[in-house]
């Protein structure tokens, strides 16, 4: 599932499909194209840390775009957690 595409942000973002044998709560993956991925366990437990990861990765990023990703990510767990219940 797509989450933003470039024609309308600086990022495009999805939900990279995984073999839903092996795929669970932890190990769905958040993809940022063409930037870097973080399983749902790295962003529930440190969304800051996986933000700043990526700030750190390039330094061109303003604080509206990041805002933005943040934006992309919790809708992301908010679908986790639909398809994974605790």
């Amino acid at each position: 599932m797509s989450y933003s595409r470039w024609s309308n942000s600086t990022w495009y973002t999805f939900w990279l499909v995984q073999d839903p044998k092996t795929e669970n709560r932890d190990t769905a993956i958040f993809c940022i194209c063409g930037v870097c991925n973080f399983t749902a366990k790295e962003l529930l437990d440190d969304v800051g840390k996986c933000i700043a990861t990526l700030r750190d990765m390039d330094h061109k990023y303003t604080v509206e775009e990041l805002n933005e990703l943040k934006l992309y990510i919790f809708r992301f767990l908010d679908d986790v957690n639909k398809d994974y219940p605790k």
